[in-house]
């Protein structure tokens, strides 16, 4: 049975009307004789939070969101990245090697920033403040990952934050150090007097 619509159907249209839609990465369209349209898409998968304006995809590219979109919320459990305006594939890149790196300890990087003078910092695991600073970084990670494995692993929930700003050695901050302080300091007053 000849079907004239099949053939008159504007393919190049329908894959843009179909490109243009939300939440869509790729489509192809294409006819299979004797009277098949065949429609492939592929859905955007993002990959983490940027900033409080969207996502990034596998790719680093940028899916805007507007704030008051209900995906924003459902999208929460994915680690959020920021930094400065056309650094969005450099920070993921450096997302995805801190993750690789650091899941050898179940350690997961849930948020990853990069300021605008290129100072990284990190929390892990929602709790754990990370501070990078600008070079060295995978020798930084090595070196956490030597203190957290042997040192930190079973006292996680202890410390507040890591500082790997150093070029030889890292400053830990325990949650209560601040209240230690104030106590050492009120014995050492009570002593003296």
């Amino acid at each position: 049975m000849f079907r004239p619509v099949f053939f008159k159907m504007d393919l190049d249209a329908l894959h843009k009307s179909l490109q243009d839609q939300d939440w869509i990465d790729s489509v192809t369209v294409s006819r299979q004789w004797p009277d098949v349209l065949q429609v492939r898409v592929v859905e955007l998968q993002p990959i983490a939070r940027w900033r409080d304006s969207g996502f990034l995809n596998q790719r680093g590219e940028l899916i805007r969101v507007e704030e008051s979109h209900p995906v924003l919320n459902q999208m929460s459990n994915l680690s959020k990245l920021s930094g400065p305006v056309g650094q969005e594939t450099q920070v993921l890149g450096q997302y995805q090697f801190l993750s690789r790196l650091l899941a050898r300890e179940q350690l997961k990087v849930t948020e990853l920033s990069v300021s605008a003078t290129g100072r990284w910092q990190m929390k892990l695991n929602q709790t754990l403040n990370v501070e990078l600073g600008r070079d060295q970084i995978d020798e930084k990670i090595q070196r956490l990952l030597w203190l957290y494995g042997r040192r930190l692993k079973n006292q996680t929930s202890d410390v507040e934050s890591i500082d790997l700003r150093y070029p030889n050695a890292v400053a830990v901050r325990f949650k209560n150090s601040a209240n230690n302080d104030e106590k050492n300091t009120e014995d050492n007053a009570a002593q003296a007097a």
